[in-house]
């Protein structure tokens, strides 16, 4: 759909849609099954949508790559030219792309910091519309801190202020709310909403985030007692299929310790 935006705004002469359409498809690119290295070389080929850019894309595909310092320096520097254009809202973004590599590195600190800024702009210039979407990054966030009771708040704050339809938050609020339950020991509930987000994942093209809502049942079925190899499996299986190096990793070390000896 994006590139159908992309060739009628060309068309068009319209500079401004095309522009908006090439950022959709990079999106596009990141959320879906575009392999990270396919990613890249478009970006390559398409040097004017980076120089176009407010926010810059490739620091999400680096991060997946494990190159941590090349994507947060890509970063540096960025919030000092958003509070020289004014661009307040932007800061929102800048702020998601820092909670997501924060993720990546493993640094639920970062990461929470990161994720609280985007909530908070968000809700001072009103743009409200991916508020849940944002409080279930912070409460995921969080709950890697050991936070429950203040993942859960904000996990319910981002539901009740604006609700929404699409597949990210209505995957991520019921993969928070089921390891919340499933460590306070009701595990039954807790299974129930990780299998309803895995089944809400499968539903898409999104490898990373049917990845993620699997290694989340695996660890709610951890908690209960059940073997959670087929599920780190079929996540391993994802994360190398779009080429996340980083997740990819991790989940082969958790493989590793299950049939590690005692």
């Amino acid at each position: 759909a994006a590139e159908r935006v992309v060739e009628h705004a060309r068309l068009a002469g319209d500079r401004v849609w095309s522009d908006w359409g090439e950022s959709q498809l990079v999106l596009a690119k990141y959320f879906g099954s575009t392999p990270v290295e396919e990613c890249l070389r478009w970006l390559d080929e398409h040097p004017h949508v980076a120089r176009r850019a407010m926010l810059p894309y490739r620091p999400f595909f680096l991060a997946m790559l494990g190159q941590f310092a090349e994507a947060n320096r890509v970063l540096t520097g960025v919030s000092d030219r958003l509070d020289e254009l004014g661009a307040v809202r932007h800061r929102t973004w800048l702020a998601w792309r820092r909670f997501e590599i924060a993720m990546l590195e493993a640094d639920p600190t970062r990461a929470a910091e990161a994720a609280r800024e985007a909530c908070e702009v968000a809700t001072t210039t009103g743009e409200l519309s991916n508020l849940e979407w944002l409080c279930c990054n912070l409460a995921q966030a969080l709950l890697g801190l050991g936070r429950d009771d203040e993942a859960e708040q904000w996990l319910e704050r981002g539901r009740e202020t604006v609700p929404s339809e699409e597949p990210i938050p209505q995957m991520l609020w019921r993969q928070v709310r089921a390891k919340v339950l499933a460590r306070r020991g009701e595990l039954q509930e807790g299974e129930r909403l990780a299998r309803e987000a895995v089944a809400l994942a499968e539903e898409t093209d999104m490898l990373n985030a049917h990845a993620d809502a699997l290694i989340d049942l695996a660890e709610v079925l951890a908690l209960a007692g059940q073997d959670a190899r087929a599920e780190l499996e079929q996540a391993l299986a994802l994360y190398a299929r779009k080429g996340n190096l980083v997740m990819a990793e991790r989940t082969r070390s958790r493989l590793a310790g299950l049939t590690a000896p005692s």
